[in-house]
């Protein structure tokens, strides 16, 4: 009976010494995060016979840390039940799985030794310097990517149009300089090497 005391106190002892012991059975967490299920285009909803006057339409939505909301938009106009209620997204295949990129050049004065291309949801990076690191923060959303290199040099920063991105800071720090990528949400990102650079593909 001692012994069996003495080894719960133990075990209660290092669960509390140790931060990866979950405080809670492991059968209760669950993951929020949405399913890769694909992408939305067309759904076509009709109304009874009945219906005159389309008065709301509500949309429930999960978002990126699993939490559910809906967003409502009154119409109050006259409707012919005849005919369904189109909803429909349009979708843009790069977006998705298969990629096919249109770039548009980045330009930063004084900064010769990195050139920066943008498309709708990827950014080439060119330049022969390597990646110390690179990682996602948020509020708000951006990447941040720190390459070898030990320069001086003021901040720069651009704004980008047409694009998941919507701006690029390259600052200077000891030994490196910090490449920051604003985005306009949180996305799955993954950096690949390049001939020319490093390219940074968005995923939702």
């Amino acid at each position: 009976m001692r012994y069996w005391f003495l080894l719960c106190l133990a075990t209660a002892l290092f669960a509390r010494l140790n931060p990866f012991i979950p405080t809670m059975n492991i059968e209760n967490i669950t993951d929020n995060h949405p399913e890769d299920i694909g992408y939305f285009t067309e759904e076509n909803l009709y109304l009874p016979p009945t219906s005159r006057i389309l008065k709301q339409v509500t949309l429930v939505h999960q978002n990126v840390d699993g939490s559910v909301e809906k967003v409502s938009k009154n119409i109050d106009k006259k409707i012919d039940w005849h005919y369904a209620v189109n909803i429909s997204q349009p979708h843009d295949e790069a977006s998705g799985r298969k990629y096919s990129y249109l770039f548009k050049k980045i330009n930063f004065k004084n900064i010769p030794f990195i050139h920066i291309d943008a498309a709708k949801n990827a950014l080439l990076l060119n330049t022969d310097d390597k990646i110390l690191r690179s990682f996602m923060l948020t509020k708000p959303y951006r990447i941040v990517i720190d390459f070898e290199r030990d320069e001086s040099f003021l901040s720069k920063s651009r704004m980008i149009s047409d694009s998941y991105f919507k701006k690029v800071v390259i600052g200077n720090h000891n030994g490196y300089y910090r490449t920051v990528l604003y985005l306009d949400s949180y996305y799955d990102f993954k950096v690949d090497r390049k001939d020319k650079g490093y390219l940074i593909e968005l995923k939702q």
